[in-house]
């Protein structure tokens, strides 16, 4: 039947359908699945750059990533507590993690 329906309306009955009808159909569902998503893959991503450094400066907990991750992602700007990204992996991670919330924001 999929295959009959993807001829007759020629369109790809593939993964990207199956993506814009879930972000059709349920926008909100698909936003709170992708933001804890985002939210722990930038955490922990950041957590492995900086992974020499906090060896050294033992003033940042774990937790303190996620933080920065969040703040990232809603565009707020890292605030006034001197947490951000110092190395070139860190920043880049944060760059992904603000675009995906841009788009996340957008949708």
């Amino acid at each position: 039947a999929n295959n009959y329906l993807s001829i007759i309306g020629k369109v790809s009955m593939g993964t990207e359908f199956a993506l814009k009808a879930v972000i059709h159909n349920s926008p909100v569902a698909f936003v709170a699945l992708v933001m804890p998503l985002v939210l722990l893959w930038g955490g922990y991503l950041l957590r492995i750059a900086e992974w020499p450094l906090v060896q050294i400066d033992e003033d940042k907990h774990p937790w303190n990533y996620f933080w920065i991750t969040i703040v990232t992602m809603v565009t707020v700007g890292y605030g006034s507590n001197g947490m951000i990204p110092n190395t070139q992996f860190g920043r880049l991670a944060m760059g992904v993690v603000a675009l995906a919330g841009l788009v996340i924001s957008g949708l």
